[in-house]
């Protein structure tokens, strides 16, 4: 059974209690690492049970709205949304980006597998989403400036609540896609990017300032954690309310840098984190640490757009998908830190190189 605090979001949730005129107050929902999930699944820890998938997605997500109270909801992605199932593989991600678009993103960061496809691929969702791709740490190598289709940050305002938001890219990222695809770009400082840019977008007179780290980290205890994003949030001396961050996820991270949260949920549409940031008559701000809310379908009932949205494409890969390649004698099981469908992948490179 996953060991993660889950909040079932029921009627006495108390996600926000509304502002005065001089304060401000927003509900920030997270995602990471969708990874083209859009379908449920049985995971090993939920006991048989479905989760996940955008339809149960949307109903949890306007559960969240229907009480927020007086507190807009703002929706973001760290990242790897696009890349790892056939219904959005075989469309290049197209499947994945009209879901998010459903459910009302407002921002993600660019993950390094947003590159598996090229970099046209990748302009040409970026050109489908009616959210901002943010990659503040993202450069030509020939020029030394953002490409023309990179946004560092984004300001998005709702119900009078201006959130700065700037996303930013693991430097692994050359070494983590294929790297003809990246190879005329360079992945800067990520702490260099934010104090850089959160300074930009304070100027634009934000309530709060919110960053998105396709970079991740883990944490030990809530107060001992490591890895990319950590060194590089620790390294930054430019003041962030909200941070969400994927790429490393095999668990929930909940913990706080400096006094603002930094939260990341599960991968594939498993589990969401949703937080609260509130700014007083003073300009203090606080930030409330984040639920993580595992949607299991059961308890919602499914959005039928984005149902239906996901039926369309699976009528156009179910005959791909069920295609025969090979019999097997016997089933290809994962037996501890083994898969042996990825041994015998592994073995077919080896003897065809």
């Amino acid at each position: 059974m996953l060991a993660i605090a889950v909040a079932c979001l029921s009627a006495n949730t108390d996600i926000a209690r509304g502002a005065d005129a001089a304060e401000a107050c927003a509900v920030v929902i997270g995602t990471n690492d969708s990874h083209g999930q859009l379908l449920p699944r049985v995971p090993d820890w939920a006991e048989g049970r479905e989760v996940g998938g955008v339809a149960a997605l949307a109903a949890y997500f306007e559960r969240v709205r229907a009480r927020s109270g007086s507190c807009p909801v703002f929706i973001f992605s760290a990242g790897d949304m696009m890349q790892g199932t056939l219904i959005s593989n075989l469309v290049d991600g197209l499947s994945t980006i009209e879901a998010f678009n459903a459910l009302g993103y407002d921002a993600a960061a660019i993950g390094n597998h947003e590159f598996d496809w090229g970099i046209d691929i990748l302009r040409q969702r970026i050109d489908d989403a009616d959210f901002t791709f943010l990659g503040a740490n993202i450069f030509e190598k020939d020029t030394g400036a953002h490409p023309d289709w990179v946004v560092p940050y984004t300001i998005i305002e709702r119900a009078g609540v201006r959130v700065g938001v700037v996303g930013a890219i693991t430097r692994s990222t050359p070494l983590t896609t294929l790297p003809a695809n990246v190879a005329s770009l360079s992945f800067g400082s990520i702490a260099e990017a934010l104090d850089r840019y959160i300074p930009e977008v304070r100027q634009h007179g934000v309530d709060f300032v919110v960053v998105l780290l396709h970079a991740g980290g883990s944490c030990s205890t809530s107060d001992s954690c490591s890895g990319e994003a950590i060194t590089a949030l620790s390294g930054t001396s430019a003041r962030f309310d909200y941070v969400i961050t994927g790429h490393v996820h095999k668990t929930p991270l909940r913990t706080r840098l400096r006094g603002a949260p930094v939260v990341q949920g599960l991968p594939h549409t498993l589990a969401f984190t949703v937080g609260r940031l509130q700014r007083d008559p003073s300009g203090q701000v606080t930030g409330r640490l984040a639920d993580v809310v595992v949607p299991y379908t059961a308890e919602a009932e499914p959005d039928s757009t984005l149902a239906d949205l996901v039926a369309r494409y699976e009528a156009l890969v179910i005959e791909e998908a069920r295609r025969p390649i090979v019999s097997l004698a016997a089933p290809l099981q994962r037996v501890g830190s083994q898969f042996a469908l990825g041994s015998l992948i592994a073995d077919a490179q080896r003897a065809a190189t």
